[in-house]
């Protein structure tokens, strides 16, 4: 399947699709941002989605992985939703 998006989630086939490459740092990212578009109410980036996010940027930084919950936090800016 061929998007403008660098990921995207179809609900309907329940598949994520990705283009980037393997070793692209943003891939970790990218792929929390569209699982969390997998659950009820969370197609959009709207309130479900962004509660779903920071639950699992809280996630990172009890198991000490920082990086990669700034990097949520981050992504979250990108949407003006922190």
């Amino acid at each position: 399947m061929q998007t403008k998006f660098i990921g995207y989630c179809d609900r309907k086939s329940k598949t994520i699709y990705l283009d980037l490459h393997e070793d692209d740092w943003k891939i970790d990212v990218l792929i929390i941002h569209e699982i969390c578009h997998t659950f009820n109410n969370c197609d959009a980036h709207g309130e479900s989605w962004k509660n779903r996010m920071i639950g699992v940027s809280d996630r990172c930084d009890k198991l000490k992985n920082y990086r990669l919950a700034d990097q949520i936090r981050h992504e979250l800016e990108n949407y003006d939703l922190f």
